[in-house]
């Protein structure tokens, strides 16, 4: 399967005017004062990777504009799947969020009301604490949701969010890079076809790199410093069907 490789630099001017071009601009409403503002790019990139791939199980680590963006294509793909398919024979596309604080959900869950796009999304709270795996220091959310994904959008948590400390280590210590080991818990039951999408965080897609057991295609790419993860079996059987396949209204 060979779907949307190419991950190359949008300048913001040319990110905005692709997500405006597609509906996008208009349901990024800024909502905490102490927001990010967008990011542009690794929208645009985020928006065309969910168009085309038409996952139906997105898990997100964080939660914020990728959100809504990535909502908003599961909306689009199902719109459209619903026009041609006289009988769904699917469920509608979801994606679920998992925060750290009650600020961010909140704040998130706003706008994605404001964007009407609460059927398509769910945002969930976990707090999250230092860990060991195979005697490598990471951490886990205590709460993940139970789903199986076939696309996972890696930009969560804030490393100061990482509760308790191992043998002295924490991550109240500011040089410490996030180490997300997450994945890890969903691995045994993912189907191949699943994507995933680590936003900068080269260490942890360095460290999952190392500890993820199935076959991957791994890419890095260097502007926009995203690292990519496709699962690379064979299908399972008939069943097994990609997104982008069961959209075209084909059975």
């Amino acid at each position: 399967m060979k779907r949307h490789k190419n991950f190359k630099a949008f300048t913001e001017s040319q990110a905005k005017d692709l997500l405006e071009k597609y509906g996008v601009i208009d349901r990024l409403v800024q909502g905490n004062q102490k927001e990010i503002s967008a990011n542009y790019s690794d929208l645009a990139h985020l928006y065309l990777v969910v168009r085309e791939r038409k996952p139906f199980s997105i898990l997100e680590f964080g939660s914020g504009f990728s959100t809504i963006v990535m909502a908003y294509a599961l909306k689009q793909n199902w719109d459209e799947y619903h026009a041609i398919a006289a009988s769904p024979q699917y469920e509608k596309p979801s994606i679920v969020s998992i925060e750290t604080t009650d600020v961010w959900k909140d704040n998130t869950h706003n706008k994605i009301k404001l964007a009407d796009l609460s059927d398509f999304s769910k945002i969930t709270f976990s707090k999250v604490h230092i860990a060991e795996y195979q005697g490598q220091v990471c951490h886990f959310y205590d709460e993940l949701p139970d789903v199986v994904p076939d696309f996972v959008y890696l930009d969560g948590p804030d490393p100061m969010n990482v509760e308790g400390s191992i043998h002295g280590i924490s991550y109240k210590n500011p040089t410490r890079t996030v180490m997300s080991g997450d994945i890890l818990k969903y691995e045994s039951t993912l189907l191949p076809g699943f994507f995933m999408v680590v936003d900068g965080r080269t260490n942890n897609a360095r460290f999952l790199q190392r500890m993820l057991k199935r076959p991957y295609e791994v890419q890095y790419h260097t502007d926009p410093d995203i690292t990519t993860f496709e699962l690379t079996e064979d299908r399972l059987g008939k069943k097994n069907i990609y997104g982008y396949e069961a959209y075209s209204g084909k059975k």
